[in-house]
């Protein structure tokens, strides 16, 4: 086909992106070989104006007559006025930029082009902290962009969760509580003895924590740690359905849990009744059995609505119903910017299952665009990793 001519199956489908956008004003990020054939395409879409990083070209006009102005102009803007085609080649740091700005990709922006360049961005703008236990196990934090590790804490340490002041984090008996540059300003010890505290998390002046060993949801007071509140799914003298981690939302908490039944003494002969269950988050009363029959499910978490998990023996990780990625060890651990996620790998320390073929034996982090299907893998010298958190 002469290329001189307008791809029409193109020009349809960036007119379907703009129109379900409902948005009123266009704007163009880039001024490179891609802007004339967006503009060409869009023969009856008014553009306002195009942005580029390069200083030199501000204020003047291109060949389709429209004027250059800084990036920073987008910030001037009302969100929900103006869509932002992509029209540069350097999707994945633009992507990034909008996405720091607050503007969200397929809702505020695409790429305009017909093809999506091989992508770089899995070196994002982020940071986050790490918590380990066992062999290794302690709390890091890890610049993306570099990959600058620094082992914080050394310990046996699980869950993590914001807190009041910054983060806070478990290990087998006490909770951590570490300010916004990561120092240790408070402990409090919650029980004598090892209660096996796995999840945690922070919501309106309260925490949630996992007793792992008791089979319990105790809901703590955040300025007198005073109980107020407890779940317990099982008799307390035993550790049966291995309740690991805990998501809060508005009305809603959820748990996922080795056993539904209570069989974790059995764990590898009945290793295929893990569930995520639903509590009411003011009464914690049950509402839902959300999924079952899973393989050591992990790191239930909730993003736009959506329900994230690990089944760890399966080596992967879920969004509802649909397995988004596959790994090669055993996976705990997520965490999401909107963009990418940030998936735990531990090393596997159990007898391998004759289904499998071959097993890592790293244990990292990995970065993960879903978008695109690629991913990397940043190695932790630990053997266990269990939770993630972005740093504010």
């Amino acid at each position: 086909m002469d290329k001189r001519f307008v791809d029409f199956n193109y020009m349809l489908k960036l007119k379907q992106k703009l129109i379900a956008s409902g948005k009123e004003e266009v704007i163009l990020f880039g001024i490179g070989s891609g802007l004339d054939k967006v503009y060409k395409s869009l023969p009856f879409y008014t553009i306002k104006y195009v942005v580029d990083t390069d200083e030199s070209k501000w204020g003047t006009i291109t060949e389709q007559g429209l004027e250059i102005k800084s990036p920073n102009h987008l910030l001037e803007e009302k969100k929900d006025n103006i869509f932002i085609l992509i029209t540069s080649s350097s999707y994945y740091e633009i992507c990034s930029q909008l996405t720091d700005w607050g503007f969200r990709e397929d809702i505020d922006f695409v790429y305009a082009l017909p093809n999506v360049p091989m992508p770089t961005g899995l070196y994002p703008n982020q940071e986050i902290l790490v918590t380990c236990c066992g062999s290794g196990g302690g709390v890091f934090h890890i610049n993306l962009r570099d990959d600058t590790i620094t082992k914080l804490m050394s310990g046996d340490f699980r869950g993590i969760s914001y807190g009041p002041n910054g983060y806070c984090v478990l290990n087998e008996s006490s909770i951590f509580f570490l300010d916004e540059k990561f120092a240790v300003y408070k402990e409090k010890k919650l029980h004598d003895r090892d209660f096996d505290l796995h999840g945690i998390a922070y919501d309106d002046g309260r925490f949630f924590i996992i007793e792992t060993a008791t089979n319990t949801l105790t809901v703590y007071d955040e300025h007198s740690m005073e109980i107020e509140k407890q779940l317990n799914l099982s008799k307390p003298d035993e550790d049966l359905n291995h309740i690991n981690d805990i998501f809060v939302g508005e009305e809603s908490i959820y748990l996922s849990m080795l056993s539904m039944k209570g069989l974790t003494k059995n764990l590898w002969t009945d290793r295929q009744d893990g569930a995520i269950v639903e509590f009411d988050k003011k009464t914690l009363e049950p509402k839902n059995i959300i999924k079952q029959n899973l393989n050591f499910p992990h790191s239930v978490k909730v993003y736009n609505g959506e329900l994230y998990y690990c089944e760890s023996l399966n080596f992967n990780v879920v969004k509802k119903d649909e397995e988004l990625v596959s790994y090669g060890g055993f996976t705990r651990g997520i965490e999401s910017d909107g963009r990418l996620l940030y998936i735990g790998q531990s090393t596997f320390r159990n007898a391998i299952a004759h289904t499998v073929k071959s097993v890592s034996m790293d244990a990292g982090i990995h970065i993960f665009d879903p978008m695109h299907r690629t991913t990397r893998m940043i190695k932790l010298d630990t053997d266990n990793v269990y939770g993630i958190l972005l740093v504010k």
